[in-house]
């Protein structure tokens, strides 16, 4: 599944007019050059983020609203735009992205998707999730939310950990898997088990997304390679045993 990951800065000018077109307008045109230099289509999602972080600039809805719109008057070539959530800003907790609620980037979604030939639609990171609520269930939370709502359309594995280590506590490092004993890699901390990444793939009906994957950060940054295989091996097999 190959995908085009940015992040969606999508404040406004005085003006009114989108800051940061731009931005995915180069996005558009590195999938028009890949779809053409391979002779097909190879780009079937763009995951975009509602940035910018709440705690230090105001983001809206309606701004999210007004750059989209913006992005669906363009050729994407088939591929859908997939809102990637990320933690929102809680008051008193400090975010790591900090970015729109997801109540928010669902509201939106479901505005512009009527008529739309490819709709909009929206990729639950369990990591993310985890870290704007504070506990595992949060991850399944909002994959029944966004199903719910009819615009679940992917789900990313990626972990954290409540302690401090090498991946930080409660940080966006894209920590990976707890130790299983049915794999050779794990790291110390992680909330991310096997029975989460089960739970969730299953309540998500995972198989049916248009997006499934794992994001992985190993420590220590000089691990080997032949250990860094070994983690994506053993990451993408519990996602297959989950399916």
């Amino acid at each position: 599944m190959a995908k085009i990951r940015h992040s969606a800065l999508h404040q406004k000018t005085k003006t009114g007019e989108n800051k940061h077109c731009n931005f995915f307008a180069r996005a558009r045109d590195a999938i028009a050059k890949l779809n053409e230099h391979s002779g097909r289509k190879a780009v079937d999602a763009i995951a975009i983020h509602t940035a910018p972080n709440q705690a230090r600039t105001k983001a809206s809805a309606d701004a999210l609203q007004a750059s989209l719109e913006t992005m669906l008057t363009w050729d994407w070539q088939g591929a859908r735009i997939l809102i990637e959530h990320c933690d929102t800003y809680v008051e008193g907790q400090t975010p790591a992205k900090g970015f729109l609620s997801l109540e928010d980037e669902i509201h939106t979604i479901n505005a512009l998707n009527p008529g739309l030939s490819h709709p909009l639609g929206m990729i639950i990171n369990w990591g993310r999730s985890v870290i704007e609520t504070r506990h595992c269930d949060g991850a399944l939370e909002h994959i029944l939310q966004a199903k719910e709502a009819g615009v679940l359309a992917g789900l990313m594995f990626s972990g954290v950990s409540d302690i401090e280590g090498p991946y930080g506590q409660w940080a966006d490092t894209h920590m990976p898997h707890a130790h299983s004993e049915r794999a050779s890699t794990g790291a110390d901390g992680s909330l991310m088990t096997e029975s989460e990444i089960v739970r969730c793939a299953r309540a998500a009906d995972a198989g049916s997304l248009d997006v499934l994957g794992v994001k992985l950060g190993i420590r220590p940054k000089d691990e080997s390679i032949e250990n860094r295989i070994a983690y994506n091996r053993d990451a993408l097999s519990m996602i297959d045993r989950a399916l």
